[in-house]
């Protein structure tokens, strides 16, 4: 997830980038953030996710189609979430000896 948001980053920062392209990336980013898959962002991956976001937006976005992202993104949050907790990803830093 972290190389890819950078790299989707880097893309909407291409000037020959349409908003077209843009909504392609912002649809990447929302593709794995509201996606059940069970697994906790950690590593900075979700603050690099939010760098391709403000890339694209920066590099101008129409806002109400930023609207529209923000509300597909924001739905799965009010939806109950059943998937079990893997205390593996609660550990604050790495296993000691």
């Amino acid at each position: 997830a972290a190389h890819t948001a950078d790299l989707l980053a880097q893309l909407a920062k291409l000037p020959s980038a349409t908003d077209d392209d843009r909504a392609i990336i912002l649809d990447a980013v929302a593709g794995f953030v509201v996606r059940r898959h069970g697994q906790v962002l950690h590593d900075g991956e979700d603050g690099r996710l939010g760098v391709a976001v403000v890339a694209a937006a920066k590099a101008g976005f129409a806002p109400p189609a930023l609207t529209a992202w923000l509300a597909q993104i924001k739905a799965p949050l009010t939806e109950h979430f059943t998937a079990k907790f893997d205390a593996l990803y609660a550990v604050e830093g790495p296993p000691g000896p």
